[in-house]
């Protein structure tokens, strides 16, 4: 069944556009099926549920999905409820309520300002990267075609590792189109066939997406202050046989929050008596706001580590390179996976790594000042703006993790996006669709965007909270 975060994230700001509202709900679900947002055959929510989600009639439900039956993109089955007939059959597209919803502002007019995404913009920190075409014959010569990745690239990349916490050679990097690939790598070597892979919740929502892929089973591990909770995942480890563990310990994406040092030490012992892979998540790493990440995984217990990286929280999201460390054979055996996928990350996209890796720290420390900036400018604004939310300051990222005083995160973003603003529920950042009253608030614009944000949210939550539309009130609705 789609869950309402997932439906309402592809949905988009579906109330746009002209005719009555239970047209435009019905194109905006038939753009979804279009786009294979959800899975082929996914049953829809309840008439009655999606219209408090919504916050509208459940009569224009009603009528949206007989619309779809009458178009013949959907069908209801008595006790089964309405299901879309998606274009292409196969899994979801974009599960996650964030790419989703990226999806569904592909063909958005109206000026939204997007605080879904937890990365930098394009701004003077790389915009005046020059990169010279003539060292191209120098890094790929011939065809070009290297699937494991530059080797002076990889070189970079594990000089950089070593500092961090452990010798590394360039033999253990895989060089990635973003973090994304190399998650999605490493996940599918440990998730086929239905194994169980544990995951701290809240936690990235691609990386449940790349477990589904995979055929895998999510089972959600909590967080508490210090982290990730060992104390649960221990006797879930002892309880049944968990192949891997997805943990981002230095910065959780969406909290922002770290794994204290003593849990980790913990982890690595648990992955060798359990024989457990750890799959790390180091994105955000270098985002830590007090400098310290602390040390990773793959230097505790570095056989059972594949630990994922990327530039694009660093210097820009478009630039799609990241890396997967880990033990040589692993390397080999992706690089032949990837190989067959893609054959390599795109040279240019490689050129401009070379650059900026070259002058990492400074970079790196640019960008920490920079979202630390751009996190208290957010958190003041809304506190000021909204002072019954309950606004805590992130450790770290590019994210606040906010928890609705009342009502659900896929409702109030979509009355968000109404109000110009773009923001993602919490209800996709866990397995079992905890967190459905959270919403991630992203602050990659700059202070004067993020203080329009703020009062643009601040207007939705007045509406929000005294929403006229409600199940059993019929809405008369004109055609502009």
């Amino acid at each position: 069944m789609a869950t309402p975060e997932q439906l309402i994230a592809a949905l988009g700001d579906w109330r746009a556009g002209r005719g009555p509202l239970f047209a435009r709900l019905a194109d905006a679900l038939a753009r979804a099926s279009e786009r294979a947002a959800l899975a082929a055959g996914a049953t829809l929510p309840a008439e009655r549920v999606l219209a408090a989600e919504l916050g509208v009639s459940r009569t224009t439900v009603v009528a949206a999905y007989r619309e779809l039956r009458e178009r013949g993109l959907a069908a209801t089955r008595h006790g089964s409820g309405t299901a879309l007939r998606n274009a292409v059959a196969g899994p979801a597209g974009a599960s996650s309520p964030a790419l989703a919803g990226l999806l569904a502002r592909t063909d958005a007019t109206a000026p939204v300002i997007d605080l879904s995404v937890g990365a930098p913009e394009l701004d003077g920190v790389v915009e005046g990267l020059g990169l010279d075409g003539a060292d191209l014959a120098r890094h790929a010569p011939g065809h070009g075609y290297q699937p494991q990745g530059w080797a002076e690239l990889r070189a970079l990349v594990a000089e950089m590792l070593a500092r961090r916490g452990a010798p590394t050679t360039p033999e253990e990097v895989l060089i990635t189109v973003g973090a994304q690939e190399a998650i999605s790598l490493a996940v599918a070597l440990v998730a086929a066939d239905g194994r169980r892979i544990a995951v701290e919740a809240p936690g990235y929502p691609g990386a449940l997406d790349a477990i589904a892929r995979a055929g895998g089973s999510p089972v959600a591990v909590g967080r508490d202050g210090a982290g990730l909770r060992v104390d649960t995942l221990k006797p879930l480890l002892e309880r049944q046989h968990v192949h891997a563990l997805y943990v981002a310990p230095a910065c959780n994406n969406p909290t922002g929050g770290g794994t204290a040092s003593h849990r980790r030490e913990q982890l690595a012992a648990l992955a060798a008596e359990h024989e457990l892979t750890l799959v790390e998540d180091t994105v955000l790493a270098d985002l830590r706001y007090d400098g310290d990440p602390g040390a990773p995984l793959w230097a505790l217990a570095p056989e059972r580590v594949l630990a994922a990286g990327s530039l694009s929280k660093v210097a820009w999201g478009a630039l799609r390179v990241g890396w997967l460390r880990a033990p040589r054979p692993v390397v080999l055996r992706l690089a032949r996976v990837k190989g067959a996928l893609n054959l390599g990350v795109g040279a240019l996209d490689q050129l401009a790594a070379l650059a900026l890796l070259q002058d990492y720290e400074r970079l790196a420390t640019q960008r920490r000042a920079q979202a630390h900036e751009h996190m208290q400018a957010l958190a003041a604004a809304l506190q000021r703006e909204i002072p019954d939310w309950d606004v805590r300051p992130s450790e770290g990222g590019w994210s606040l993790w906010i928890a609705l005083p009342t009502g659900s995160g896929a409702a109030f973003a979509q009355t968000a996006l109404r109000h110009g603003v773009a923001i993602t529920p919490g209800g996709g950042v866990s397995p079992d669709g905890a967190f459905p009253e959270c919403v991630r608030v992203c602050y990659g614009p700059g202070p004067p965007v993020l203080e329009e944000a703020a009062r643009r949210l601040a207007r939705a939550w007045a509406a929000f909270v005294d929403r006229p539309a409600r199940p059993g009130v019929i809405e008369v609705t004109s055609t502009p």
